[in-house]
Protein backbone atom coordinates (compact mmCIF):
# COMPACT_ATOMS: atom_id res chain seq x y z
CA UNK A 1 0.00 0.00 0.00
CA UNK A 2 1.30 3.37 -0.80
CA UNK A 3 -0.25 6.48 0.84
CA UNK A 4 -0.14 9.93 -0.26
CA UNK A 5 -1.22 12.97 1.87
CA UNK A 6 -3.22 15.08 -0.23
CA UNK A 7 -4.11 17.87 2.05
CA UNK A 8 -2.61 18.97 5.64
CA UNK A 9 -4.44 21.17 8.02
CA UNK A 10 -2.98 22.76 11.10
CA UNK A 11 -5.80 23.12 13.91
CA UNK A 12 -4.10 25.11 17.08
CA UNK A 13 -7.17 25.43 18.99
CA UNK A 14 -7.72 21.61 18.95
CA UNK A 15 -4.29 20.60 18.99
CA UNK A 16 -4.35 18.14 16.02
CA UNK A 17 -3.31 18.71 12.26
CA UNK A 18 -6.01 16.99 9.98
CA UNK A 19 -4.98 15.14 7.02
CA UNK A 20 -6.85 14.15 3.91
CA UNK A 21 -5.11 10.99 2.68
CA UNK A 22 -5.28 8.42 -0.24
CA UNK A 23 -4.61 5.16 -0.18
CA UNK A 24 -3.29 3.50 -3.33
CA UNK A 25 -3.90 -0.71 -2.83
CA UNK A 26 -4.67 -2.22 -6.43
CA UNK A 27 -5.01 -5.67 -6.90
CA UNK A 28 -5.35 -5.87 -2.64
CA UNK A 29 -7.99 -5.70 -0.39
CA UNK A 30 -9.05 -2.19 1.44
CA UNK A 31 -6.17 -1.05 3.45
CA UNK A 32 -7.60 -1.37 7.35
CA UNK A 33 -7.62 1.73 9.90
CA UNK A 34 -4.81 0.17 11.71
CA UNK A 35 -2.33 -0.15 8.56
CA UNK A 36 -3.37 3.31 7.48
CA UNK A 37 -2.75 4.52 10.97
CA UNK A 38 1.29 2.87 10.73
CA UNK A 39 1.63 4.52 7.53
CA UNK A 40 0.37 8.34 8.45
CA UNK A 41 2.25 7.64 12.17
CA UNK A 42 5.65 6.91 9.92
CA UNK A 43 4.70 10.06 7.32
CA UNK A 44 4.20 12.32 10.34
CA UNK A 45 7.34 11.09 12.93
CA UNK A 46 4.58 10.52 15.50
CA UNK A 47 3.28 8.01 17.79
CA UNK A 48 0.60 5.49 16.52
CA UNK A 49 -1.66 6.30 19.61
CA UNK A 50 -1.97 9.86 18.88
CA UNK A 51 -3.42 9.09 15.03
CA UNK A 52 -6.85 8.48 14.75
CA UNK A 53 -8.41 7.52 11.41
CA UNK A 54 -12.03 9.33 11.22
CA UNK A 55 -13.37 7.60 7.90
CA UNK A 56 -12.47 6.09 5.16
CA UNK A 57 -14.15 6.02 1.68
CA UNK A 58 -13.29 3.50 -1.01
CA UNK A 59 -13.78 3.17 -4.59
CA UNK A 60 -14.67 -0.05 -6.38
CA UNK A 61 -12.69 -1.57 -8.83
CA UNK A 62 -10.02 1.37 -8.54
CA UNK A 63 -7.60 0.31 -5.30
CA UNK A 64 -8.42 3.82 -4.00
CA UNK A 65 -8.97 4.67 -0.68
CA UNK A 66 -10.10 8.51 0.57
CA UNK A 67 -9.91 8.89 4.38
CA UNK A 68 -10.10 11.49 6.47
CA UNK A 69 -7.17 11.35 9.34
CA UNK A 70 -6.31 13.45 12.79
CA UNK A 71 -3.12 13.71 14.13
CA UNK A 72 -2.82 14.82 18.08
CA UNK A 73 -0.02 16.50 19.56
CA UNK A 74 -0.79 14.14 23.02
CA UNK A 75 -2.90 11.11 23.77
CA UNK A 76 -4.63 13.17 26.32
CA UNK A 77 -5.70 15.65 23.89
CA UNK A 78 -7.24 13.10 21.30
CA UNK A 79 -9.11 11.10 24.09
CA UNK A 80 -10.73 14.31 25.56
CA UNK A 81 -11.91 15.63 22.16
CA UNK A 82 -12.51 12.96 20.05
CA UNK A 83 -16.09 10.97 20.39
CA UNK A 84 -16.53 7.62 21.42
CA UNK A 85 -17.23 5.57 18.61
CA UNK A 86 -14.16 7.19 16.58
CA UNK A 87 -12.02 5.86 19.65
CA UNK A 88 -13.62 2.48 19.60
CA UNK A 89 -13.10 1.78 15.79
CA UNK A 90 -9.22 3.03 16.36
CA UNK A 91 -8.48 0.61 19.51
CA UNK A 92 -5.86 -1.34 18.53
CA UNK A 93 -7.25 -5.05 19.12
CA UNK A 94 -7.25 -3.67 23.10
CA UNK A 95 -10.76 -4.72 23.97
CA UNK A 96 -12.39 -7.95 22.67
CA UNK A 97 -14.95 -7.99 20.14
CA UNK A 98 -18.18 -8.81 21.06
CA UNK A 99 -19.92 -12.25 19.53
CA UNK A 100 -21.81 -12.13 16.91
CA UNK A 101 -25.50 -13.24 17.66
CA UNK A 102 -25.29 -16.11 15.80
CA UNK A 103 -22.34 -17.05 17.66
CA UNK A 104 -23.72 -15.94 21.29
CA UNK A 105 -26.78 -18.48 20.33
CA UNK A 106 -24.71 -21.67 19.81
CA UNK A 107 -22.75 -21.35 23.15
CA UNK A 108 -26.32 -21.14 24.80
CA UNK A 109 -27.34 -24.76 26.13
CA UNK A 110 -29.96 -26.27 24.64
CA UNK A 111 -33.03 -26.71 26.91
CA UNK A 112 -33.57 -30.16 28.33
CA UNK A 113 -36.06 -32.19 26.33
CA UNK A 114 -39.60 -32.16 28.95
CA UNK A 115 -42.63 -33.84 28.78
CA UNK A 116 -44.55 -32.73 25.84
CA UNK A 117 -47.60 -30.80 26.42
CA UNK A 118 -50.91 -31.88 25.30
CA UNK A 119 -52.63 -30.52 22.61
CA UNK A 120 -55.59 -29.12 23.42
CA UNK A 121 -58.56 -30.64 21.25
CA UNK A 122 -60.32 -29.03 18.91
CA UNK A 123 -63.97 -27.00 19.33
CA UNK A 124 -66.89 -28.80 17.59
CA UNK A 125 -68.56 -26.24 15.13
CA UNK A 126 -71.55 -24.73 16.38
CA UNK A 127 -74.74 -26.03 14.07
CA UNK A 128 -77.62 -24.08 14.23
CA UNK A 129 -80.37 -25.36 15.41
CA UNK A 130 -83.31 -26.61 12.92
CA UNK A 131 -86.38 -24.60 12.46
CA UNK A 132 -88.93 -26.48 14.81
CA UNK A 133 -91.84 -27.56 12.10
CA UNK A 134 -94.84 -25.34 12.25
CA UNK A 135 -97.97 -27.49 13.53
CA UNK A 136 -100.30 -28.63 10.55
CA UNK A 137 -103.92 -27.65 10.83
Amino acid sequence: MELEIVSKKENPLLDRTELEVLAHHAGKPTPTRDEVRQHVAAAMKANKDVVLVDHMESSFGRGLTRGYVKVYKTKEAAMVIEREPIKKRNASGKAAPEPKKEEAKAKEPAPEPGPEPEPEPEPEPEQEPEPAEEPKE
